[in-house]
């Protein structure tokens, strides 16, 4: 089991002396500004892995989210059932009183159960349903959830699909052609500690390659994602690499 951790913009930095190597970190990537995390957010947490949140507000789609918020304020059941929605785990979080209603609609995607009490360490079985992971831990700033599914939010085999080739002075980067994107966002950024790379990199690109990206020595983080239009997927899975001195 793996622990996931989620606040909202706010409370980024109650996060971070908690968020230890393997922790999850769920990002809203819709909401008002009090909720909807900024790029500066989420670079707080290099190599941990992110779970986008549709918080069914501001900017809302947001159609490559994992996790679509059933909740008073947020996306009703039904909506959030029915509407275009493209990722590969697609998943609500709800309370348990709502699982009634997503079993009455015919859901057969993934749930995030929000259920207070002590760390579970089993899945609740409900039928049709897969409770991939349960909010339990509820804090002033910030809650604590147990993920069942060992490759949630990734579909299983995905893997950790991002190819690195570092050279001197430059490194080539790779990854599956996506059909349905319009770009892939390249970020690169230190690892952080020691011997961290000095380099920050972004790049759009329309390819599913970047080639000789110069990068200073040192130690990085990558990741890649989709774009969508004025939508974007999630993060792939960190890539730790070392670049190479000329």
């Amino acid at each position: 089991m793996r622990i996931l951790l989620d606040a909202t913009h706010d409370n980024v930095s109650a996060l971070i002396p908690i968020a230890t190597p393997g922790t999850m970190i769920a990002v809203y990537g819709t909401g008002s500004p009090d909720i909807e995390w900024t790029r500066a957010d989420r670079e707080e947490f290099p190599g941990h892995v992110e779970v986008i949140i549709d918080q069914g507000f501001t900017d809302s789609p947001l159609v490559s989210a994992t996790v679509r918020d059933v909740e008073r304020g947020a996306w009703s059941a039904g909506h959030a059932v029915r509407a275009e929605w493209v990722n590969p785990r697609k998943t609500i979080y709800c309370s348990r009183s709502v699982i009634p209603e997503l079993q009455t609609l015919g859901w057969k995607g993934d749930v995030w159960l929000a259920s207070p009490g002590p760390m579970p360490t089993m899945p609740p079985h409900y039928d049709g349903i897969n409770v991939v992971a349960q909010q339990y831990g509820f804090h002033t700033r910030y809650d604590v959830s147990t993920v069942f599914d060992a490759n949630w939010p990734l579909l299983p085999g995905a893997g950790n699909f991002l190819s690195v080739t570092p050279h001197p002075g430059y490194a080539n980067f790779g990854w599956p052609l996506d059909l349905a994107a319009s770009a892939s966002e390249l970020l690169v950024v230190g690892a952080g500690g020691k011997g961290t790379g000095t380099s920050h990199v972004d790049i759009i690109t329309k390819d599913h390659h970047a080639e000789h990206v110069p990068l200073a020595p040192g130690i990085y983080i990558a990741h890649v994602r989709s774009v969508y239009g004025s939508h974007v997927g999630d993060w792939s899975p960190a890539r730790k690499f070392t670049g190479i001195k000329p």
